[in-house]
């Protein structure tokens, strides 16, 4: 699956809406390709630990946007109140910020 909203950004290749999330790569794309003012993906992209990189995008998007940790890094649901799939985060950051 290609999304080209992801293309300006090395190393992310979002393929499906499970392990190519599990790294914190594409959410900290995500984030940064509507707020780049809150993360510094060079420096995201430079972290070697998966699940650090996850638990740091998490940690920006919670504590400037309000958003749970949804995922660990094996991809498995975290616990929260409620958890949303995937799909039901991307479609409410698109509903948020658009197509652009």
């Amino acid at each position: 699956m290609y999304f080209s909203v992801f293309q300006p950004y090395p190393g992310v290749d979002i393929k499906n809406f499970s392990t190519s999330w599990s790294d914190g790569l594409a959410f900290g794309a995500l984030l940064h390709r509507w707020r780049p003012d809150i993360l510094d993906f060079a420096h995201l992209a430079s972290m070697t630990d998966p699940g650090e990189r996850l638990d740091a995008v998490f940690k920006v998007a919670h504590d400037v946007l309000g958003i749970e940790k949804l995922l660990d890094p094996e991809g498995k649901a975290a616990a929260t109140q409620r958890n949303l799939s995937k799909n039901e985060i991307f479609l409410l950051y698109r509903r948020e910020y658009g197509d652009s």
